[in-house]
């Protein structure tokens, strides 16, 4: 046993996406909520030699690391995990991220459904959480939200709050119900007089809240039947790198292209923001390029590093994606980042921008890149559809539809289906003839194109995910279970329907 595994079985033991080891200062733990724990105690330079040495398998001498040298270590029988040591005058910085569990024993303790349910009626929820003076009172549930490592806050009047916590909801009892009235005093807080106005109007209200030194929140309020309600998304101040996503390295290629369209699909919740900003965050890391982004709000936030990040935000910067989508046309960008196509103007000049030598990330809320083709050209009138053939067939490079699966060991983890548009896919979105896609993907798999029920049958293989959680987030159903009963995989959950969610 090396001297760095303790702190990777207590990453594990955490849950935590990243270890971060700085000589004379604790060990730091990453939560991918952006949460952070460390050691009581500070770990000396010596030690860190000591540590590194080992599992490089040489007398390390730090010294003489110039800038980043990457490491790939695994824990025996649990895991594998990529990281680097880094360097820049006379400190030194060392960061691991979990790449993947071991696949042993998966079939031997392999979890019952049964099991699982207990395991979550079995949770609980820290109330518990200090509170600065003066701020708004909204602020004690979302940090109860962080504390506890959710995703969303539900606030409906009447009822107790809930917390979404890996794709789970849990209602918070500890937590009064609050009335409409009541709720309409703890938003207000939060709310400018437009969004205050847009609610008096009968509409929703779409902004930002951010609590300084914990996290940013995208926010929603609306009026229901019972009063009025709010849902926040937690959006973690630090951008996860791709390791920690498990993104494909296709990402990364993807990222380095000059001109095109790639959208990201899915779900509402399924990480579609989340794989943008990786993706945005990379572009910003490793090229010089002028990038705007244009979102409905603005979640994560990006500082410069290589290239120049302008964030607009729809209904303070600009009218509306289309308005803005125009205006960035003329402030010479070279990656555009529209955070959701959601009218016919909107897509058209997405594909002209694509078109004009612009790269255009872009997001759809549609759950395979097959349906994804359709949506687009159905957007546009019977007339117009061939010439949206063409361009679409001319300017689409990727289509990658995501969907978020319960991980074991708590948290979540994407699973994808990839879309690479090569010559044959653009012939087919030419001719309309889409419905040959998903036989293209499946027998593509070394272009790096991969169908969603593989990219399950690849987190269920990692041990990754269970196999009825791979069930439920595949939209071919027969096509999965004939997958998992080929490798062995039990599927007795087939005959519990009734207690999926």
């Amino acid at each position: 046993m090396n001297k760095i595994d303790k702190y990777f079985d207590r990453l594990m033991e955490l849950n935590a996406v990243q270890l971060c080891v700085k000589p004379d200062m604790p060990v730091k733990y990453v939560m991918a909520s952006g949460r952070e724990f460390q050691d009581k105690a500070d770990i000396s330079r010596d030690e860190v030699e000591s540590m590194l040495g080992e599992i490089m398998n040489e007398n390390l001498d730090l010294s003489s690391i110039e800038n980043q040298m990457n490491i790939q270590y695994e824990l025996p029988q649990k895991a594998t995990f990529t990281g680097f040591i880094e360097r820049n005058g006379e400190e030194l910085f060392s960061s691991f991220v979990l790449l993947e569990r071991c696949k042993q024993t998966r079939r031997e303790k392999e979890q019952s459904f049964d099991e699982s349910m207990e395991e979550d009626a079995k949770k609980d929820l820290e109330l518990n959480v200090a509170i600065k003076e003066g701020e708004p009172a909204i602020n004690r549930y979302l940090r109860v939200l962080v504390e506890n490592n959710g995703s969303d806050l539900h606030i409906s009047a009447n009822e107790h709050p809930y917390i979404r916590k890996d794709g789970k909801l849990f209602k918070v009892k500890g937590f009064k119900a609050l009335s409409s009235v009541e709720l309409q005093k703890i938003l207000g807080e939060i709310m400018t007089d437009v969004e205050k106005k847009d609610i008096d109007n009968n509409e929703d209200a779409d902004f930002s809240h951010k609590i300084e030194g914990c996290a940013r929140f995208r926010c929603n309020v609306f009026e229901d039947m019972n009063g009025l309600g709010a849902v926040f998304r937690l959006i973690p101040f630090r951008i996860p790198a791709f390791e920690e996503l498990h993104l494909p390295d296709l990402f990364k290629e993807l990222s380095f292209l000059n001109r095109g369209l790639i959208l990201v699909t899915g779900p509402t919740g399924s990480g579609k923001s989340t794989t943008l900003s990786a993706i945005i965050n990379f572009i910003n890391r490793k090229r010089d390029v002028h990038i705007i982004t244009l979102e409905d709000p603005i979640e994560f936030v990006h500082k410069n590093v290589k290239s120049l990040i302008n964030q607009r935000e729809i209904g303070k910067h600009a009218k509306s994606f289309a308005s803005a989508l125009k205006s960035a046309l003329r402030e010479d960008p070279d990656v555009v980042l529209v955070g959701e196509m959601r009218d016919l103007e909107t897509i058209a000049i997405a594909l002209e921008t694509a078109e004009t030598g612009h790269l255009v990330l872009a997001t759809l809320h549609t759950t395979s890149a097959y349906s994804t083709v359709n949506r687009i050209v159905e957007q546009f009138p019977p007339d117009e559809q061939e010439q949206t053939k063409t361009m679409l067939a001319d300017s689409l490079k990727a289509v990658i539809s995501q969907t978020l699966c319960k991980r074991i060991g708590g948290g979540r983890i994407a699973a994808f289906e990839i879309l690479l548009v090569t010559a044959a896919v653009s012939n087919l979105i030419r001719e309309g003839k889409t419905y040959q896609i998903p036989s293209i993907i499946q027998t593509r798999k070394k272009e790096g194109m991969i169908s969603l029920n593989a990219s399950l049958m690849q987190l269920v293989d990692n041990n990754l995910i269970e196999t009825y959680e791979a069930y439920l987030r595949a939209v071919d159903k027969k096509g999965i279970i004939g997958a998992l009963q080929a490798k062995e995989y039990k599927t007795d959950f087939l005959s519990r329907l009734d207690m999926l969610e």
